[in-house]
């Protein structure tokens, strides 16, 4: 039953709450409950794990009433999202023995009787076509919230109050999560990666042909040739290759993996540290090489420590340097921002790479977000990404082609 799925176009209404729809919007995808770490409150995304309930015309007032009763401060919110070459399992009303309204799944073939679907998730946020509201009141609270925030690309012009799906949601739908239904585990945290890299790889195209060619082969798993060992492979399915394929290629996605998988809960100076986890637990014979490195990335914030350019000219290999750098810049826009004639195109390219991975999707800020065209074109494949990673199987519908390179539109 779960796997007989059924291929949609039009609008689904999402129901959830006004901080689970930000934080789903800075993070690009609308996700399992287990993507937002400890910043998730209850909605429909707990009755199913793993899973995105979607309605049909009208929503029941139980998701409604489900998805804000945790906390006195949230806000009910309707996103209507784009279904279009999405697959999902019908849901609909059936009468049980208490003759009592049931949400169940099972696919059929009466239009008629459907009310809604669930879709596997992830899915990209850049299918929400526009957010519905109750009243003028919480309009005006929803836009106020989001603008204190520098990383959710919330557009007044896509809020619009809509009383009536709030007033005439079914009552008599007693809407209920299905325990027996199986999980589906899959993790996002690799895909926020990957989505920072590729809008980092991209803001540093422009830099020379063969950032261009790198950056182009991010954005196509099915390249056949690229310039940076292993990144075909990592962007496709986390692969990580073997030191014996390519020692800066270990190391490169080694770290970006770790980075990926502990940024949600680790503070910068963490994530230093499982850098030099990394670095000290190489394979045996290269260990001398990186203790060399470990020590250098030790040394930075000591008083009397060497310079970045000390340090560029100490450590030649694009991987020692984006470490270094790695270790010395916080923020995305501050690799963007230095200027050093040491730095060869595959040092700016690591970089942008390991910046992008600490970084993810999530805590990019808007302004290196670009377009809506970029937008687009990642957080698509940030969801087709996770899917590759779960194996489900699952077609996530057209993925734009990758944004020209050009100056964008910001």
């Amino acid at each position: 039953m779960i796997d007989s799925t059924t291929c949609y176009d039009g609008t689904g209404l999402f129901v959830t709450n006004q901080m689970n729809l930000m934080f789903s919007l800075a993070a690009g995808l609308i996700m399992p409950p287990s993507g937002f770490g400890d910043k998730y409150y209850q909605d429909t995304l707990a009755a199913y794990p793993g899973w995105t309930p979607v309605f049909v015309g009208k929503v029941p007032k139980s998701a409604i009433d489900f998805s804000t009763e945790e906390v006195r401060h949230l806000m009910p919110v309707i996103a209507e999202l784009d279904l279009t070459d999405l697959h999902g399992i019908e849901l609909n009303v059936a009468r049980t023995r208490s003759q009592q309204l049931s949400l169940i799944a099972e696919p059929s073939h009466e239009r008629s009787r459907q009310r809604g679907l669930l879709i596997r998730g992830p899915i990209s946020a850049n299918r929400i076509r526009l957010i519905r509201v109750k009243s003028d009141e919480d309009l005006d609270k929803i836009i106020s919230q989001s603008q204190l925030r520098s990383n959710v690309p919330l557009r007044p012009a896509q809020l619009k109050r809509k009383k009536i799906l709030f007033s005439r949601a079914y009552k008599r739908w007693e809407w209920q999560p299905e325990s027996k239904w199986p999980q589906q585990s899959i993790s996002v945290q690799e895909s926020q990666a990957a989505g920072g890299i590729l809008a980092m790889l991209f803001w540093i195209a422009s830099k020379d042909r063969d950032a261009a060619a790198v950056c182009r082969s991010a954005f196509d798993p099915k390249s056949t040739r690229c310039d940076v060992p292993g990144l075909i492979e990592w962007m496709d399915d986390g692969h990580v290759m073997e030191s014996s394929e390519s020692v800066g290629g270990h190391l490169l996605w080694s770290i970006v993996t770790v980075l990926a998988e502990n940024r949600l809960t680790s503070s910068d100076n963490d994530l230093d540290e499982l850098v030099l986890h990394v670095l000290e637990n190489v394979p045996a014979g290269l260990r001398n090489r990186t203790a060399r490195l470990r020590n250098s990335l030790r040394s930075i914030g000591e008083l009397g420590g060497e310079s970045v350019g000390q340090l560029l000219k100490k450590h030649s290999q694009p991987v020692e340097r984006a470490a270094i750098l790695f270790f010395r810049r916080r923020q995305c826009q501050q690799l963007l921002d230095f200027e050093s004639n040491l730095m060869t195109t595959m040092d700016w390219v690591c970089s942008a790479i390991l910046f992008g991975a600490r970084s993810g999707w999530l805590r990019l800020p808007l302004i290196l977000r670009g377009n809506r065209e970029m937008e687009s074109a990642i957080t698509r494949r940030m969801a087709a990404h996770a899917h590759r990673l779960a194996k489900t199987g699952v077609n996530t519908g057209a993925i734009p082609e990758m944004p020209p390179l050009r100056a964008l539109s910001l």
